[in-house]
């Protein structure tokens, strides 16, 4: 009996086996079927795709809120905010791929999109504090939370967390 090299790993192999598949990796999370057309023609959504949309991120909020499949749910919460985007959404989706480490910089993205189109969203703009936080970035946390009182100076729970914070750097 004779042995060949395996081309990928250099070890030897029984011609007689048969050589495993090699793995493949994660399926990506692919827009739901209900929005193909749109990657694929690059139009602007229609009245229906918009209704869908928005049909579709509250079913995945409630399917998150109420422990649901969040893998489902994030697909499909993930897709919908492509078509028509809200402050609120982003956030919640960011907020749960903030822990996916793979996924932080996703979520940072999707909070940065979320304070631009709504620059007073305080929800949003306490996920990227926190998201510096949790980071060790105690000056990026700070300038977070700053921008809540300068729209909201009554604040009193983030001027509160400001202080624990302690003074700046």
């Amino acid at each position: 009996m004779f042995f060949r090299r395996d081309d990928t790993s250099g070890k030897p192999t029984d011609p007689d086996t048969p050589a495993r598949p090699e793995p493949t990796a994660p399926r990506e999370l692919a827009p739901s079927p209900g929005f193909d057309h749109l990657f694929d023609a690059q139009d602007a959504p229609t009245p229906s795709d918009l209704d869908k949309a928005e049909s579709d991120k509250q079913i995945a909020i409630r399917m998150l809120d109420s422990g649901g499949d969040a893998r489902v749910a994030v697909r499909m919460l993930s897709a919908a905010v492509e078509v028509s985007p809200d402050p609120d959404s982003l956030v919640v989706l960011a907020l749960v791929e903030q822990a996916n480490p793979l996924w932080r910089q996703k979520a940072l993205d999707r909070l940065k999109k979320a304070v631009a189109m709504s620059p007073r969203h305080t929800g949003a703009w306490l996920a990227i504090a926190n998201y510096w936080g949790v980071r060790g970035d105690k000056d990026k946390q700070r300038r977070a939370m700053q921008k809540i009182l300068a729209y909201d100076p009554n604040n009193h729970e983030v001027r509160e967390a400001l202080d624990l914070l302690g003074p700046e750097s």
